[in-house]
């Protein structure tokens, strides 16, 4: 397959003013503890992801993007990054499906829109979305580990959110992905169930 800088250039990317505008409440397709992730408007196979520390709100430059092209995905989609402001506003893939388990944003039970039974209703939608997934879906996400642990590519079971259920599809998707930092270090299909079940929750579920 060609690599991604073949199809991708800063003139192909999404301008600053088309980000800014696109960052809204119906294009919000998940959050984690330090950024947000939204579809970008006219730019469908797009999304960006924005620090939480930066406000959109203020006036400030992205300065120019720089290209990531990380030959060892081989032109598959992955969700990964594949361009970088100078501000840290990511351009990545985007991918298809909700999110497993209840929503990062909605964890903390400190904050004041926390809802404990808002969040166990999310969490049992999500494991219907689970449970209801195809044969071949879940033969499709152990091949994936397998092409991501030769890849160099780590996921992190303890976000299951990481972790996109493509119900059209049929199956099940990635984002979030890091490199390793060990060279033995691999995803297990233990680790892929600790996200469909989104263990780091189920913990706190009270239905």
């Amino acid at each position: 397959m060609h690599p991604l800088s073949s199809a991708i250039a800063p003139g192909t990317l999404p301008s600053e003013k088309i980000i800014r505008t696109s960052v809204r409440k119906e294009n919000f397709l998940g959050s984690g503890i330090n950024a947000e992730v939204y579809a970008i408007d006219l730019y469908p196979n797009f999304a960006v992801k924005i620090p939480r520390s930066l406000d959109l709100s203020k006036p400030g430059k992205f300065g120019a993007p720089k290209i990531i092209d990380d030959l060892r995905f081989e032109g598959r989609n992955f969700g990964q990054p594949v361009a970088v402001f100078e501000n840290g506003v990511l351009i990545l893939l985007k991918q298809i499906g909700k999110p497993v388990g209840v929503p990062a944003h909605l964890r903390d039970d400190q904050a004041a829109s926390f809802d404990q039974e808002e969040n166990d209703r999310f969490y049992e939608q999500s494991m219907k979305c689970v449970a209801a997934m195809p044969e071949e879906a879940y033969v499709q996400l152990v091949k994936d580990l397998k092409f991501l642990n030769a890849a160099g590519k780590r996921l992190d079971s303890s976000k299951s959110n990481d972790l996109l259920c493509d119900v059209k599809n049929g199956k099940f998707n990635f984002v979030g992905l890091t490199d390793k930092e060990r060279d033995k270090e691999e995803n297990t299909p233990v680790e892929a169930l600790v996200m469909l079940f989104d263990c780091s929750y189920a913990r706190r579920y009270k239905g």
